[in-house]
């Protein structure tokens, strides 16, 4: 998940571990969207004990995914964040929610409905991206704009042959470079699984 920055988003993740710890351990529910409802509905209550409930109108974004190697299927559930396979050099978008769980939108889209699973069926050697906007959001480079979800897919289709540590290796050194005198703007988390 990724709140933002600072203790607050510190914080915050932190809550959001405890609940979903509580509802992959202690509920048995192992279904992304289902997760990701409950989820919503459990950080939207504590942010507002006491309150009316979505007053206060904050969120996280999260990206959940079950993958079953034996069948060779992904199921993605994404708010905020997208999630990405690449596969036979293409990339495809596993489909994701841009409100965040706890958030009022989300909660008046998916808490009676239900939250529906991207299901892709991926083939040896994919590749899974999933990534926090904080890589992409970095200003930096010779006009000091940001780099970009172009230039990020760019750069992971670009090494795609590499081993993933190769990858990583090149992502933070590109991102540096890029980065430049500039501060980190945000947190930056890119991950990346070889299926």
């Amino acid at each position: 998940w990724n709140y933002g920055v600072g203790t607050p988003g510190a914080l915050l993740s932190m809550v959001g571990y405890q609940i979903l710890n509580n509802i992959v351990v202690n509920e048995k529910v192992f279904d992304p969207g289902k997760i990701l409802v409950k989820m919503s509905k459990d950080l939207n209550k504590l942010l507002n004990s006491g309150k009316e409930l979505g007053k206060i109108d904050d969120g996280m974004a999260i990206s959940i995914c079950f993958i079953d190697h034996k069948a060779q299927i992904i199921k993605y559930a994404g708010a905020g964040n997208p999630g990405y396979i690449l596969s036979k050099g293409e990339f495809y978008l596993l489909g994701h929610e841009k409100f965040q769980i706890g958030s009022r939108e989300f909660l008046n889209k998916y808490e009676s409905s239900g939250m529906v699973n991207c299901i892709f069926e991926f083939q040896k050697g994919d590749k899974l991206y999933l990534f926090t906007d904080g890589f992409q959001d970095q200003f930096g480079g010779m006009d000091n704009k940001k780099l970009g979800k172009k230039k990020l897919l760019s750069m992971l289709k670009q090494n795609s042959n590499l081993p993933m540590c190769s990858q990583l290796d090149t992502l933070v050194g590109y991102f540096n470079e890029w980065m430049g005198d500039n501060e980190q703007v945000d947190d930056v988390t890119v991950l990346g699984i070889e299926l």
